[in-house]
């Protein structure tokens, strides 16, 4: 199977089965024998359901993780002296570039 068609096979769990019977009760060939194959097919689908959004939860994990760790970088002083540092080199005085005053003390 190519990628594209396990994609196909594990959306096809929410298309509607055409051979379920209608909400109203009435009774229709799915309900009279269960086929083994069909059986193994949504225990299949189901399992790559789960599978797909267990992945997609951790990726969210990971993504939340690696936000804090760049927001936590942002805020660092080292961070912020090199951002000042760039900014006074980039200035175009011919005199000597001055840091701020509060980076004296």
């Amino acid at each position: 199977m190519t990628e594209n068609d396990k994609a196909d096979l594990a959306l096809t769990v929410y298309a509607p089965d055409p051979e379920e019977p209608a909400e109203d009760g009435e009774a229709g060939p799915a309900s009279t024998a269960a086929d083994p194959a069909s059986t193994a097919s949504a225990i299949a689908l189901a399992a790559e359901r789960d599978r797909l959004a267990r992945a997609l939860r951790d990726t969210h994990r990971q993504l939340a993780t690696t936000e804090q760790q760049l927001n936590a970088m942002k805020r660092s002083s080292t961070l912020q002296l090199g951002q000042i540092i760039v900014a006074t080199a980039k200035r175009p005085w011919i005199a000597a570039p001055r840091l701020p005053r509060h980076l004296y003390r």
